[in-house]
């Protein structure tokens, strides 16, 4: 009986509540992708954005073939969701900046979006480029929106790429940096294009900022700032290009004047000028690696030493020992996997900590990596751990080298306990105990029973059951009426979804975890991250960067080392847009990206 009271409560509350009562969520019924661009006829080597627009929620973006075009930058995504009398609207974006190659006319073809069930595409675009690049108007911007002047940006602005070796060996480390040589004030600076680097792997060099040095280059005197510098290693043979690096610049540059005002002639008369500059590409030919590899060579390339010891050899049984083995010397330390250890049978072996002391500079990647085994011997004897063989190729002297370490003798004597009577070790990096659930189920010893002759009807629960409806009508509406107020409020929605956006992310990215799709997983962990940022603080697009983030974590009360763990994070997903990041797993750096939402949530004040 009472069971049927509640459920009549409930359809009561549910009719008044229900969305037909006013609120509404509107959803694109029309869905459209379309394609845009900023310039229909361009010259060669100029510059375009395209765009793609989609009215609705989409997921699974694919483009098409930029054939006869490079890209320079994107697809840079950007969302947008509008509240308008309760009625929500979302639409999604994903820019390019493209550069013409050669003269000819083009067609773009359609890129597709996955909508629900439905795949939509957008509609093709041509492209007519000519001889020539013709010259951009002046837009009224701040800074004026042409060049300085061929002579005058050949002398005194521009970028110069090099490398520390043109020709390498596969898998050996080469520098490249990119200077900035300048004899102009400059008043504002962006990067427009950053190198994809494909085919290396690389890993970027701290550089100092704001600082600068002189150059003389041409017998000309110049400003120079290293922009950006990284260790590449090349993945495989044959020529590859090292994409160029583009910035806009806004200078100052002098304008010839007759004025005879002292203050012009004392303190000068500019003008702001923006101005685009790029380094040009190189190409390195990369080497094969020469014939007759010693057995268990794995591709590993560098000068190293090993080096395999022990904490102590003479223990009694079921006393740990530590055993370490040691990389060190200059190259690729990030790339080196486990030694394959030959211990004993009667020695139980815990999986290695790994320690790595590596320094990466303008020299290149040096230092050394320590695998620390903890191993714990079961019965008394003698023993030996046999020596560890290490193969790599060293690219100064071009010959393969194998080291051997030394071999390891341990004494064990027998403990005042045997290993069946001794406390078991716990180890750190293994489940000795498991819960398997509850066998035992408490014998209930008390009941409570009704008197015969009792009726629901006319009670006390009986009245209470007829009147709390109508409190909670009032409730029930009082609750919908906010709720509308907070679905109107596009703050409050983003925040609110925030969390729920970002653990769709993640769900995403959870999937990819063993796809061997590197780029793709720490693109869901980016946009999981960034997505979560962006909504839960109401950082606009267009603000969206290191500095804001830092501010608006310490004004909602984040400790530092959380704001540092997620710059951290958020730099590892952008490198490893360019290149792979090997030295840390995708399960690893899931549970981090997992571990920064959940800490950040309960840290905001």
């Amino acid at each position: 009986m009472i069971g049927n009271y509640l459920k009549y409560m409930f359809i009561l509350i549910l009719a008044w509540t229900a969305p037909g009562s006013g609120m509404h969520v509107a959803h694109s019924q029309n869905a459209v992708l379309q394609a845009l661009v900023s310039k229909t006829t361009l010259g060669e080597g100029e510059r375009f954005r395209l765009e793609y627009k989609f009215n609705g929620s989409g997921d699974e973006f694919s483009p098409p073939k930029f054939d006869g075009f490079r890209i320079l930058s994107g697809p840079n995504q950007s969302t947008s969701m509008q509240f308008v009398n309760g009625r929500s609207s979302y639409s999604i974006s994903y820019s390019y900046v493209l550069m013409a190659l050669k003269e000819g006319n083009y067609t773009i073809p359609a890129a597709t979006i996955k909508s629900g069930a439905d795949i939509i595409r957008s509609n093709e675009l041509n492209i007519n480029v000519i001889k020539g690049a013709p010259k951009d108007k002046n837009e009224g911007s701040p800074a004026e929106n042409k060049p300085v002047g061929g002579s005058d940006l050949e002398r005194g602005l521009f970028i110069k790429a090099a490398v520390s070796n043109s020709e390498p060996y596969i898998g050996e480390q080469l520098i490249v940096a990119y200077k900035l040589y300048f004899n102009f004030n400059i008043v504002d600076n962006s990067f427009t294009t950053l190198p994809s680097l494909n085919g290396f792997w690389s890993e970027d060099i701290d550089i100092k900022t704001n600082t600068r040095d002189t150059e003389v280059l041409n017998g000309v005197r110049y400003n120079v700032a290293i922009l950006k510098s990284s260790i590449l290693v090349p993945q495989r043979s044959g020529d590859l290009e090292i994409d160029p690096l583009s910035m806009d610049l806004v200078v100052q540059q002098p304008i010839q004047s007759n004025s005879r005002s002292l203050f012009d002639q004392f303190f000068g008369n500019f003008k702001n000028v923006k101005v685009s500059v790029a380094s040009k590409a190189l190409r390195v030919k990369v080497k094969e690696l020469p014939s007759g590899k010693p057995a268990g060579f794995d591709g590993i390339v560098g000068e190293y030493q090993i080096k395999l010891k022990a904490d102590r050899t003479e223990v009694v049984t079921n006393e740990a020992i530590n055993v370490s083995f040691e990389f060190s010397g200059k190259g690729n330390l990030k790339n080196l996997t486990k030694p394959s250890l030959d211990f004993p049978s009667d020695f139980e072996v815990y999986d290695p900590k790994v320690k790595d002391n590596i320094a990466s500079n303008a020299s290149g990647m040096s230092g050394s990596r320590i695998y620390e085994y903890l191993i714990i011997p079961r019965h008394k004897g003698d023993y030996t751990l046999n020596p560890m063989s290490f193969s790599f190729f060293n690219p100064r002297t071009s010959k393969y080298v194998t080291l051997n370490s030394e071999a390891l003798q341990f004494k064990i004597q027998k403990g005042q306990e045997d290993a069946a009577s001794s406390t078991s070790f716990i180890g750190t990096n293994k489940e000795e105990v498991k819960l398997l659930g509850s066998d035992i189920r408490f014998i209930k010893t008390t009941t409570v029973l009704s008197p015969i002759g009792y009726s629901f009807f006319g009670s006390f629960w009986h009245y209470i059951l007829w009147l709390l409806p109508l409190p909670l009508f009032i409730i029930a509406r009082k609750l919908k009426q906010n709720y509308t107020a907070l679905r109107s409020n596009e703050v409050y929605m983003r925040r609110s979804k925030a969390n729920k956006m970002a653990e769709k992310r993640l769900s995403a990215a959870r999937k990819l975890i063993n796809s061997g799709n590197d780029k793709l997983f720490y693109e869901e962990i980016f946009k999981a991250m960034y997505g979560y940022i962006i909504d839960k603080f109401n950082i606009p697009q267009s603000e969206i960067n290191k500095d804001t983030i830092r501010e608006r974590f310490i004004s909602a009360g984040i400790n530092q080392d959380l704001i540092k763990r997620t710059e951290e994070l958020l730099t590892k997903c952008e490198m490893a847009r360019f290149a792979p990041v090997s030295e840390v797993s995708h399960e690893d750096v899931y549970n981090e990206a997992s571990l920064l939402l959940t800490s950040i949530q309960k840290q905001i004040k």
